[in-house]
């Protein structure tokens, strides 16, 4: 309701003349500033009263959940992160940090030459792979048709 109030001013404001005009910017600021509280308040007491929060690993250093901490943070599609950005799910554990990937896909998105220089272009699970931290494998999985998955799961394992 305050969000439409305040775009209807927002629209209204090339109407007004010099006073006028003065007064309703600082009635929009005020309105705006109440509704960033207003909104910041709502998501800290859905995440308060949260079991699981999905969040992507940037959102994670929102307002809404930088002073939050987990007592186990899952990041999937871990091989395509950069590791400044696992960084910031690292921050937000206060137990486990559980890193879910296949280091036979994708690599995290590099495009400067500096950045890929100093490593950016390999992904902490790769690392951590690489460094002898064992990982596990999923022997099953539930998401697609035994038929449909059959065929590209022989071509792999013969390659």
């Amino acid at each position: 309701q305050l969000r439409k109030q305040l775009i209807k001013l927002q629209g209204s404001l090339a109407a007004l003349d010099g006073r006028e005009r003065h007064a309703a910017h600082k009635t929009l600021s005020a309105g705006w500033a109440m509704l960033k509280r207003q909104e910041e308040a709502l998501a800290e007491q859905i995440i308060s009263q949260s079991e699981v929060v999905c969040a992507t690993l940037v959102s994670l250093g929102s307002s809404a959940l930088r002073s939050r901490s987990f007592p186990m943070v899952v990041v999937d599609e871990c091989t395509q992160a950069t590791e400044p950005r696992v960084a910031i799910a690292l921050a937000r554990a206060s137990g486990q940090l559980v890193l879910v990937g296949d280091q036979q896909q994708l690599a995290p998105i590099c495009l400067s030459e500096e950045a890929r220089d100093t490593g950016l272009s390999v992904s902490l699970f790769v690392r951590a792979v690489g460094s002898g931290v064992p990982p596990s494998l999923l022997a099953v999985q539930y998401r697609m048709h035994p038929l449909i998955c059959g065929w590209p799961s022989a071509q792999s394992t013969t390659l």
